[in-house]
């Protein structure tokens, strides 16, 4: 699979031919379910030293675990908004700018589980 985000345009896909929104995402993991909080994926769009990193993983991490399930899938971490979302036992992460579209995220991280998933086959399934 070829590495970043491998998206198809279609008819209804919101984002204008001219949207490059790898310029707007901070981040983008891929966590294991409920008390790993392992990190499967992650992809970083600007630079930082490991250190930094890996306590935004785990600040973060502890922020997304700690939410209820019909809690709002949007959260404030600094300067960033975290968008999350759940499928089975993984959560999939975004962190972009606080004038970003949250739901924009939302339905790219939708996507991009679709794609995942008709490449690999179930991938919300704990396979891993």
């Amino acid at each position: 699979m070829p590495s970043g985000f491998g998206y198809h345009r279609t008819s209804h896909w919101p984002l204008s031919a001219t949207t490059n929104y790898h310029d707007k995402l901070r981040s983008l993991s891929l966590k294991t379910g409920i008390g790993a909080g392992k990190v499967r994926l992650a992809k970083w769009y600007s630079t930082m030293s490991p250190k930094v990193k890996t306590k935004i993983v785990k600040d973060v991490t502890q922020l997304v675990l700690a939410r209820r399930t019909r809690m709002c899938n949007f959260l404030e971490y600094k300067d960033t908004k975290v968008v999350y979302r759940r499928y089975a036992s993984l959560f999939f992460v975004c962190g972009i700018s606080s004038g970003d579209n949250e739901l924009v995220t939302l339905e790219i991280i939708h996507r991009y589980v679709e794609v995942l998933d008709r490449y690999f086959g179930n991938v919300s399934a704990p396979i891993w």
